[in-house]
């Protein structure tokens, strides 16, 4: 939801609470009297190694609208996420037990807190998936950066 003044429609897309076209986000928004404001678009992509195909579970493999991104987004970095979204960073407490070993992933974040090198996020979503199984499997997400002037 982008403010708890402003309604969205149940339906945005197959993927958890995610629309699956830009455009018609965008439109939501101006009609939803935000078209004067700043507003900063955040894409996310599910990126495989094996083929996405062969990875789904409980997420949907669907055209969306832009089929690809052009050169006027930026990469913020990878997270590590469940198929409801939830971080595998954030989102999944941590013992204490398991606190000092799971903090060398660390030095592995960038200023968003996000995974910069793909290795390493594929590394820490296989480690999520056996520590925390009742939410495997996990899915490595990028998340990019649009600056958008309704």
């Amino acid at each position: 939801m982008f403010r708890e003044d402003v309604p969205v429609p149940s339906w945005r897309g197959p993927n958890q609470e995610l629309w699956d076209d830009l455009e018609r986000m965008r439109a939501h928004l101006g009609s939803a009297g935000l078209d004067r404001q700043a507003h900063r678009v955040i894409g996310v992509s599910w990126v495989s190694r094996v083929g996405f195909a062969r990875e789904v579970d409980g997420t949907y493999l669907e055209p969306m609208k832009p089929a690809t991104l052009d050169a006027g987004w930026r990469l913020l970095g990878y997270g590590v996420a469940d198929r409801w979204l939830l971080s595998g960073l954030s989102n999944c407490g941590y013992t204490e037990e398991e606190r000092d070993a799971w903090l060398r992933w660390g030095p592995h974040l960038n200023e968003h807190h996000l995974f910069s090198d793909l290795d390493h996020a594929f590394a820490f979503r296989e480690a999520s998936d056996l520590r925390v199984a009742e939410h495997a499997p996990f899915f490595v997400l990028g998340l990019w950066s649009r600056r958008r002037v309704m």
